[in-house]
């Protein structure tokens, strides 16, 4: 009643009041695990937050030096928290031809995040490196597992210089290419 939640209930007395004294000392310990656990989750909140912040920032455009002949708007909003698994990447192959990426690991929160980061490295290495579209997925796929999880990407390499776009799927809604 003082606010002694952490002391133990004695149970001695009448049976009756022994019996109300069980019952009462089996909720406080259960209210004290509950406290117990609901701290814990803050701290690890509290722990997490600026990884789930760089996580989200990971997983969009990053401040990209302008392309000429090429404008890029983006905005990347998950259906919970603060990151998921969606990710939006441009990749600088030489100074004609651009990638853009656009993929989505199933599932929300840091695990789906970090999956997406990785998924985003790998893609953006494989183009760099003069990997078609189709290629740059075989990599992927060779080298991402994800943890009970799949994703869905699509990869399009424009020449800003002639327009030509080259483009491949892996079960990825097609995007919306706006002239």
């Amino acid at each position: 009643a003082a606010g002694a939640f952490r002391e133990p209930i004695e149970q001695d007395g009448p049976p009756e009041l022994r019996e109300v004294t069980g019952d009462v000392e089996s909720l406080r310990l259960r209210l004290v695990r509950e406290l117990e656990r609901s701290e814990n989750a803050r701290q690890a909140l509290e722990q997490r937050g600026p990884v789930v912040l760089g996580l989200s920032d990971r997983l969009g455009l990053a401040d990209l030096t302008p392309i000429a002949g090429l404008r890029i708007a983006s905005a990347l909003h998950p259906a919970e928290g603060v990151v998921a698994g969606d990710l939006l990447d441009v990749v600088r192959i030489d100074e004609r031809r651009v990638a853009v990426v656009i993929a989505d690991v199933s599932g929300h929160g840091a695990v789906a995040g970090l999956e997406a980061v990785t998924l985003k490295q790998v893609i953006g290495t494989a183009l760099r490196l003069g990997k078609d579209p189709a290629r740059a997925l075989d990599a992927a796929a060779d080298q991402v597992r994800l943890d009970e999880r799949f994703a869905t990407c699509a990869i399009g390499v424009i020449d800003v210089a002639t327009g030509e776009l080259s483009y491949a799927s892996a079960g990825h809604l097609a995007p919306l290419i706006v002239p």
